[in-house]
């Protein structure tokens, strides 16, 4: 069972109303309500805060990441578009009914629900508008995910003009085939990334990216390889060793990205040199001190 809880909030008692973060949801919630050949993928749930009437408080959204987040299932994923408030390691997202900054769902809160989790794979994807300093770095991460979370966080600067969120289209754009599926057809958060790092300019700010994970995580399923005699990588161990990426490019811009524990993060094992490559290494090296010597 794959449950995910989808909320988009643009009516704020005290605040500008957003434009597009209800619109945004339900385009994240549509993209994951089915794989690509129309079997089922996601039961969603979606909490829509377009106007007064149905405005979202920050107890009906812990209710609904607490029901989320305690059922037994293999996967959930929780989505989040509206305003958010950090002041140094603290941060919230900011709800309908908030009259403070910090009154808001604490992501302490957040992220303490998705840890006790009886889930197998817990998601946090964060689409978040602010009006200050945000938190830059993830160096703790480990210190605050348990095995099994894996966190993608988006936050920019409130713009009254925006109409849609750059982010959210392309996790959406992705999650239908931009990003490159594995052999069995499967799209992972971390290829999502990939494929924002791809699109994005040199200087533009990127998402935040943090996964503690040991096994796939599969979002969505976009194709199935019939061809493929090759196994399953549910059934490995060390699975997320599938899911590196080759290019010394894309992988310093996830170390750019904050992504913390490289060392330890399987998804992006370094392939080691061939015999030959070593072979002429060692004799370039001899090469030099033999020159050196002759100097």
């Amino acid at each position: 069972m794959r449950r995910a809880l989808i909320a988009g909030l643009d009516y704020y008692d005290t605040r500008p109303m957003l434009s597009h973060a209800t619109a945004d949801a339900q385009r994240v919630a549509d993209i994951l309500l089915h794989h690509g050949d129309g079997t089922q993928n996601f039961a969603t749930s979606v909490l829509s805060g377009k106007d007064e009437a149905h405005r979202i408080s920050a107890r009906e959204l812990k209710i609904a990441l607490l029901d989320l987040f305690t059922k037994d299932c293999e996967t959930a994923l929780f989505y989040y578009s509206g305003y958010g408030y950090f002041r140094q390691t603290e941060g919230y997202l900011i709800t309908s009914d908030c009259m403070r900054d910090d009154d808001g769902l604490s992501l302490h809160d957040v992220f303490a629900i998705a840890n006790k989790s009886k889930a197998k794979n817990k998601i946090i994807i964060l689409d978040v508008r602010h009006n200050g300093p945000v938190i830059e770095s993830c160096q703790d991460a480990e210190k605050v995910f348990h095995e099994g979370v894996t966190l993608l966080w988006n936050d920019q600067i409130y713009d009254a003009s925006e109409t849609t969120s750059r982010f959210t289209k392309l996790v959406v754009e992705g999650l239908q085939g931009a990003a490159v599926a594995n052999e069995w057809g499967e799209i992972t958060p971390s290829k999502v990334y990939a494929y924002m790092d791809s699109v994005l300019e040199a200087q533009e700010k990127r998402p935040l990216f943090y996964t503690n994970t040991k096994t796939l995580v599969s979002l969505r399923r976009i194709q199935t390889n019939q061809n493929s005699t090759s196994e399953h990588p549910s059934t490995h161990t060390k699975i997320a060793k599938q899911e590196r990426l080759d290019s010394p490019s894309n992988l310093q811009h996830f170390e750019r990205s904050n992504l913390v524990n490289l060392e330890q993060y399987q998804y992006f094992e370094p392939k080691k040199p061939k015999k030959e490559e070593r072979f002429f290494q060692m004799m370039k090296s001899y090469w030099y001190l033999w020159i050196s010597g002759k100097n």
